[in-house]
């Protein structure tokens, strides 16, 4: 599996990291993504334990739609 694109420059931003801050510096950006992943995946879950509910609200018909369904009746 060869490395592509944007692999490649994830590939050398961590060897300059590891080069420039020190050994301990990797693990600790590491946990700072992850921590800020788990924060994004958490923050869409309770928008979509919000939204869910709104959109299984059946909205009642407009007037555009009881004309566009009788005509498909009589159609």
């Amino acid at each position: 599996m060869a490395l592509t694109g944007w692999e490649w420059v994830v590939a050398i931003g961590i060897v300059a990291v590891s080069i420039f801050r020190g050994p301990q510096k990797p693990p600790e950006l590491a946990r700072a993504i992850s921590e800020a992943k788990r924060e994004f995946e958490k923050a869409s879950r309770e928008v979509e334990e919000v939204v869910r509910p709104v959109s299984k609200i059946e909205a009642k018909p407009s007037s555009d739609d009881l004309l566009i369904e009788t005509a498909q009746m009589w159609g």
